[in-house]
């Protein structure tokens, strides 16, 4: 969570499994701090936010990017949208300070053959599109929401689905409940499958994002972002993995100590509780101890 090279202030995108876990710089800029729970609604994800950072000093001017695919996927646009409104404003309230909240981008990494998924991520970001154009007040990225809905495109397959025009009850601004009729056109026929999202798209999309969170709130985010797959991290074949995370971090563990040749550690959580998160750093403070006699260049921590 920290911030490296020429940046100003922490951004954060906070969001569910379809993200990448990490994606470090390489070009000197400041890093992108990634909160992830598999799953997670809107209010999980702000509310586990609030609690990791509450014993962390955030400036003003805080950047952070909130957004569920898996969320999008079981509610609809509407009450999605409806719930974005009311956790953007949770969180602004919390920090007791200036910050900018809005919506992050969605990454189907495994791809998706929900036909209705994809109607309703492409009508999610068009919305945010619209009401940016209209200087609606919040907090908005159209450029990124325009790349989001190019991903879709790009990683469609050849099946098309027929579109259709309708109408949504959609909040009339990132800081109201109040609504307003939007209108999906149904002009441009989506795909009714997406195959898996490559590395080089994803990091489309993030250096996309860094280059316009840089250009509006000015916080020197490195827009060379990497997404490799390659399990060789930064040129370096580690001897120690550290695993920090909640129940699924357990899973990962076994699968890592049946065919690693490396010592790999697990820091395990129930939940992301305040309670958890300081268990789980004391635990790792004492697991990085007993390790003091490794290199750092020979010891991965993941989250």
């Amino acid at each position: 969570m920290g911030r490296t090279g020429n940046q100003s202030r922490p951004v954060f995108l906070v969001t569910d499994q379809g993200s990448p876990p990490v994606a470090p710089p390489t070009s000197g800029g400041g890093c992108l701090s990634i909160i992830r729970i598999e799953d997670g609604s809107l209010h999980d994800l702000a509310t586990a936010f609030l609690n990791i950072t509450e014993t962390f000093f955030l400036p003003s001017g805080t950047v952070i990017l909130l957004s569920s695919l898996s969320h999008l996927a079981k509610v609809g646009v509407a009450e999605y949208a409806n719930q974005l409104v009311d956790n953007i404003n949770l969180i602004k309230m919390a920090l007791k300070r200036d910050s900018y909240v809005a919506h992050g981008p969605m990454i189907m990494s495994l791809g998706t053959a929900e036909a209705s998924l994809i109607r309703s991520i492409c009508d999610l970001y068009m919305w945010q599109i619209a009401m940016e154009a209209e200087n609606t007040e919040g907090d908005f990225l159209p450029e990124t929401s325009k790349e989001v809905i190019n991903m879709v495109m790009a990683s469609g397959l050849h099946q098309i689905q027929p579109t259709y025009s309708y109408r949504l009850a959609l909040p009339k601004s990132m800081v109201s409940m109040h609504k307003r009729i939007w209108s999906s056109s149904g002009k441009v026929d989506l795909p009714s499958m997406t195959g898996p999202v490559s590395a080089e798209m994803e990091a489309s999309l993030l250096n996309c994002l860094a280059r316009e969170v840089n250009s509006k709130y000015g916080v020197g985010l490195d827009t060379n972002l990497s997404v490799s797959k390659d399990p060789k991290l930064a040129g370096q074949d580690p001897k120690v993995l550290i695993l920090v995370g909640g129940r699924h971090a357990t899973g990962i563990y076994e699968a890592a100590t049946e065919n690693s040749k490396i010592s790999v550690i697990l820091v395990s959580m129930e939940s992301y509780s305040k309670e958890s998160v300081a268990e789980a750093t004391a635990s790792l403070t004492s697991e990085i101890a007993l390790l003091s006699n490794i290199q750092k260049s020979n010891m991965q921590i993941v989250f």
